[in-house]
């Protein structure tokens, strides 16, 4: 774990995970099972083939972090080492060098420093690179699709963010987190913080702290739409949940 990724990556966490698990999802709808894919590389510019029984589609990718497992260091793809392609979704010429200077506004290291080094451990390089990814979300907006992938037999993965998909991706709703919500929350290390972040991925939706039922905490999720979930939890001294629940999908009325 490297704190300052971390940190801010968890924001974004709740939404960015069922966001990238939706896009999966559609993935393997549109391929079909087994579907595999490559990464084409030219000139510096990379792009992600997607194939499977079903049919093909691509996506530009940017590469914005590799995480090597010996030594333990993640390395910012920051320009000369990145590509400089057209990254116009993201708003940015570089992707990596946007959230380099992001983290320098911040005032967070972790972005700073080209080489940062993390704590070895079981599935640490994975980890990381997903905080990568995750701290995307949280710069960049609910827009941001990424992957994390191996790239050598060494364990090295690499983060890239994709946009540019040969083919429209589905809009997220609230029902893709109602339905993942007790899976996703389970793996957050400040329930609070991940529920709160969801209000700035999406600033039409409403996080509303509640007057709990049952357990300490609750908030009730509300949609463009006025769909809405309310969702409680317990939780212990280092803040990690206990125990939760949820009800929903409800509409508010006059919606």
């Amino acid at each position: 774990m490297i704190p300052d990724i971390r940190r801010v990556g968890q924001h974004a966490t709740l939404y960015a995970t069922a966001r990238n698990e939706q896009i999966i999802d559609f993935i393997i709808d549109q391929l079909g099972e087994g579907w595999q894919y490559n990464i084409e590389s030219y000139g510096g510019i990379h792009r992600f083939v997607f194939k499977g029984p079903k049919g093909e589609l691509t996506a530009n990718a940017h590469l914005i972090a590799s995480v090597a497992e010996d030594p333990a260091t993640l390395l910012w793809r920051w320009s000369g080492q990145g590509q400089e392609g057209n990254t116009a979704a993201l708003n940015a010429s570089n992707a990596a060098e946007a959230m380099r200077k992001w983290g320098l506004q911040q005032d967070l290291p972790g972005f700073v420093n080209q080489e940062v080094p993390y704590q070895p451990g079981e599935d640490a390089v994975t980890s990381v690179a997903g905080d990568v990814g995750d701290a995307a979300f949280e710069i960049f907006g609910p827009q941001t699709v990424f992957l994390y992938v191996p790239i050598n037999q060494s364990g090295t993965f690499a983060t890239f963010l994709l946009d540019g998909f040969s083919i429209p991706m589905p809009e997220m709703t609230i029902e893709e987190i109602f339905v993942k919500w007790d899976r996703i929350l389970s793996q957050c290390d400040d329930p609070a913080w991940s529920i709160e972040g969801i209000s700035h991925m999406r600033p039409d939706w409403r996080v509303e702290e509640i007057e709990p039922e049952e357990y300490q905490r609750a908030w009730r999720i509300v949609d463009e739409k006025g769909r809405y979930f309310e969702a409680e939890l317990t939780v212990n001294r280092e803040e990690r949940y206990m125990s939760l629940s949820k009800k929903g999908l409800f509409t508010e009325e006059g919606t």
